[in-house]
C-alpha cells in the first residue's frame, strides 16, 4: 500500500513509499483512506519543529475512510 513518511527532518524528507500492512492488533482497525491533508501539526513534524520523532513516521492526523478490517 502506498504511504507517506517523514524520514529525515525538511519537506523534502516527506516521501511517498510502499509499505507491507501490519497484522492488526486487539483492538485495532485497518482503514481504507479516501482523504487525507497535512495540518499544522504535520508540518511541524517535517519541519522538525515537533520534538524527536523515531524515522520514518507516517503524518496525517487528519483523515477520512471507511473501517475495512
Amino acid at each position: 500500500m502506498k504511504a507517506y513518511q517523514i524520514v529525515d527532518q525538511g519537506i523534502d524528507a516527506l516521501k511517498q513509499v510502499d509499505v507491507q500492512p501490519e497484522d492488526l492488533k486487539p483492538g485495532q482497525v485497518r482503514v481504507k483512506m479516501h482523504a487525507a491533508s497535512l495540518n499544522y501539526r504535520d508540518i511541524m513534524a517535517v519541519k522538525g519543529d515537533y520534538g524527536e520523532l523515531e524515522t520514518p513516521v507516517i503524518p496525517c492526523s487528519d483523515g477520512a475512510g471507511e473501517i475495512i478490517e
